[in-house]
C-alpha cells in the first residue's frame, strides 16, 4: 500500500504540521513548517524551510528556527514572516515544555523574533521575549493557550493577532500593535464566541475597509468572520462563524503573492489512521494553496492555485449524455486531477483509489440539485484501525453548469466546487489499483470528465 503523498507539500520523512510563515521575497516563495527532524510523532519542534519558484515544486533546506536549548526554549511554535529593513524576520511562540508553569504552553508562552543575513538561516534575537506571558500578567490580562502571532498591516498600522484564553477557558483573539516589530502595545479583544474551546493561528486578512478573520478551533474546525474594525478594535462582524473545511483540514496560514492574490495554506491532519505507520516514518502533509477571495455577499471564496496545472500530464477525456450506469476510465487515480462540468441535476458520483475488485474505493458523492457533497469513506479502507466516517458539505446557488475539480494524491483527496467551495479528507486503501469510475442512475449525469495524471 501506498499513502505517503507524491505532490503535497511534506520533507520526505518525519513529523510535520502547521505551515509557517509563507513569504515571497527576493523573487522566491518561503514556506516554513512545524517539523521534527528526529521523529515521526509530535515534539522536537523546529521549523523547517523550503523554496519555490512557483508554488508547486520545492527545494528542502536545513531548518530555519532550532529551539535555543541554552535560553529555555525547547518548541518552536507557529507564527508568521514578514519584512522589516529590507530583510524577512520571523515572529513566533517560544515554548520551554509542554503543559502548565513557568515556559509552558499552557500559561508560560513568550513571543520571540528571529532575524537572518542570508534567508538561510535564521538567529533569535537577544531582545527575546518581546512579549511574554509575565508581562502581560502584570498588566492585569491572564492569557492562557497564547499563541501563533499573525503581522498584518491596516488602517496604517503594523498590527498582530494572536489566539490566547481568557479566564482559562474562553477562547479569544487579541490585537497589538508595533512602530518598530520589538515593542509592542496592546490594543485589544479583537474577537470572540465566549466558547469553551481554544482558538489556534489566527489569520486576518484585509479586504479594504472589511477585514476576513480565519481561525482554527482546535480539534474541530477552521471557521472564518468577516467584518469591519471599530475604533476600540475589536471586529464589528458581518458575517459570524462559517466553517470552511470540515475535514482534516487545519491551522492556516495566508501570505500576499506578488501579484496581490491571497494564497492559503494549511496542515492536513494525519488523525484518521491513528498512531500506526502504514508505509514508512512520516506524518502529516500540507494542502494545496488556495486563492482567497471576498464575494460580494461577504463569504470567503477557495479556488485552488493556478499553479497546480504546472503539474498536469497526460489527459483523458469523455463527454456524457443522459447516462446512467458505471464507466471506467483508463487513467490510474493514485496521483491526478479530476475535472467535471456537469450540465444535469441528478445524483452522481465519482469512485477513486478503487480496487479492482471492488474491496476498496472512496466515493465522492454529488447533488447538484441539493447542493450538497458527501465524501464516503465507509468502504475507502480494509485497514480496521481507519477512521472512515463520511465528511458532509454544501455549496450555494450557482449560475451554468456545475463544476468541481478534484485531486488525489494517494492518502489525500481534496475537492473543489465551483471555485469558492472546498473540502479535504484523507483516506488509506491497502489496494494500489487506482481504478477510478463515474456512476449514476436513471439518467441522472450529463456533463465531462476530464483527467489529468500527475507524476
Amino acid at each position: 500500500m501506498r499513502h505517503k503523498p507524491s505532490y503535497h507539500f511534506r520533507p520526505n520523512s518525519q513529523w510535520i504540521n502547521d505551515p509557517n510563515g509563507p513569504i515571497y521575497f527576493d523573487g522566491q516563495y518561503h514556506l516554513f513548517y512545524q517539523y521534527n527532524p528526529t521523529g515521526w510523532e509530535w515534539g522536537n519542534l523546529h521549523w523547517g524551510h523550503a523554496v519555490s519558484h512557483d508554488l508547486v515544486h520545492w527545494d528542502h533546506l536545513a531548518p530555519a528556527l532550532t529551539p535555543d536549548k541554552a535560553r529555555g526554549e525547547h518548541l518552536c511554535f507557529s507564527g508568521c514572516a514578514y519584512e522589516h529593513h529590507g530583510s524577512v524576520e520571523l515572529f513566533y511562540t517560544s515554548i520551554g515544555n509542554y503543559g502548565s508553569g513557568p515556559r509552558g504552553h499552557v500559561d508560560g508562552a513568550q513571543q520571540w523574533i528571529a532575524t537572518t543575513h542570508d534567508m538561510r538561516t535564521w538567529t533569535q534575537i537577544p531582545e527575546n521575549p518581546v512579549l511574554s506571558t509575565e508581562g502581560e500578567r502584570a498588566q492585569g490580562r491572564f492569557l492562557t493557550h497564547w499563541r501563533d502571532p499573525y503581522v498584518f498591516r491596516h488602517r496604517g498600522e503594523t498590527l498582530m493577532a494572536i489566539a490566547g484564553n481568557l479566564d482559562g477557558w474562553r477562547a479569544a483573539i487579541h490585537l497589538y500593535s508595533s512602530e518598530d516589530m520589538r515593542n509592542w502595545t496592546y490594543k485589544g479583544l479583537f474577537f470572540s464566541e465566549g466558547v469553551r474551546v481554544t482558538y489556534e493561528c489566527p489569520n486576518v486578512i484585509p479586504f479594504g475597509d472589511k477585514l476576513a478573520l480565519i481561525y482554527t478551533q482546535l480539534e474541530d474546525c477552521v471557521r472564518y468572520a468577516v467584518g469591519t474594525m471599530n475604533e476600540d478594535y475589536t471586529l464589528n462582524v458581518i458575517r459570524h462563524g462559517e466553517e470552511i473545511d470540515r475535514g482534516c483540514y487545519c491551522a492556516t496560514n495566508v501570505f500576499d503573492a506578488p501579484d496581490g492574490r491571497r494564497i492559503m495554506w494549511a496542515w492536513l491532519r494525519e488523525d484518521d489512521r491513528g498512531n500506526i505507520i502504514t508505509d514508512g516514518d512520516w506524518q502529516g502533509a500540507i494542502a494545496l494553496p488556495r486563492q482567497v477571495s471576498l464575494t460580494a455577499d461577504n463569504r470567503l471564496a477557495f479556488r485552488v492555485a493556478d499553479e497546480l496545472r504546472l503539474l498536469r500530464g497526460d489527459m483523458e477525456s469523455k463527454k456524457f449524455k443522459a447516462f446512467s450506469g458505471r464507466h471506467e476510465f483508463d487513467t490510474h487515480s493514485g496521483a491526478c486531477e479530476i475535472e467535471v462540468e456537469v450540465d444535469s441535476l441528478g445524483e452522481f458520483q465519482l469512485n477513486v483509489l478503487g480496487a479492482r475488485d471492488l474491496s476498496e474505493t472512496t466515493r465522492i458523492h454529488i447533488s447538484p440539485n441539493a447542493k450538497t457533497l458527501r465524501i464516503a469513506r465507509g468502504a475507502s479502507s480494509l485497514l480496521g484501525e481507519m477512521n472512515k466516517s463520511d465528511i458532509f458539505g454544501r455549496f450555494g446557488a450557482y449560475e451554468g453548469p456545475l463544476r468541481l475539480r478534484a485531486f488525489v494524491d494517494h492518502s489525500i483527496l481534496e475537492v473543489f466546487i465551483n471555485d469558492e467551495w472546498a473540502y479535504a479528507a484523507r483516506v488509506y486503501p491497502v489496494n494500489e489499483d487506482g481504478i477510478l469510475a463515474l456512476e449514476a442512475h436513471d439518467s441522472a449525469f450529463s456533463g465531462q470528465v476530464r483527467i489529468h495524471q500527475i507524476g
